[in-house]
């Protein structure tokens, strides 16, 4: 059976239809999508830190004491502390680059600076707590730092 040669396929892009000629629908940015991408963010740390502990104990067993969280009424426990910390620094990074795009929500500002003020006091506490490893000293530390790098203004 003879063997024929074809010329190769040039990839000339994906084909246009309907929905691709007008794309603008997919980049609105609502005050809706904006907390969705928070929301998407804080809950990931939440889970990433999970990840993290599975590995390195960051902290001793569980004890009774209880710390004061800044966005929650109720004292918390120290893991639950550090999780909320880790995810709230998120929370004040995301804000922080929100207020610098070319269109930033509203509350950008007012929302850095809130979330600015709890994270410092939270590591303040986690660090004062007596309760870390040395690996989560370091790891609070690590988040003091970058809260240094987000800035307060």
């Amino acid at each position: 059976m003879p063997c024929s040669v074809r010329e190769p396929r040039v990839h000339r892009g994906p084909k246009l239809n309907r929905h691709a000629r007008r794309p603008t629908h997919l980049a609105v940015r609502t005050e809706a999508t904006v907390l969705f991408a928070l929301t998407l963010v804080h809950e990931f740390l939440h889970v990433q830190l999970g990840a993290l502990l599975d590995l390195v104990p960051l902290h001793g067993p569980a004890s009774p004491a209880r710390y004061h969280a800044p966005w929650r009424p109720d004292p918390r426990p120290l893991d639950a502390l550090l999780q909320g910390t880790y995810a709230h620094l998120g929370v004040c990074d995301f804000w922080h680059t929100e207020r610098s795009t070319a269109a930033p929500s509203p509350r950008a500002g007012r929302e850095h600076a809130t979330w600015y003020g709890y994270n410092r006091g939270a590591v303040d506490t986690l660090l004062g707590s007596g309760e870390l490893l040395p690996a989560g000293r370091r790891f609070t530390e690590g988040m003091r730092a970058a809260l240094a790098r987000l800035g307060g203004d």
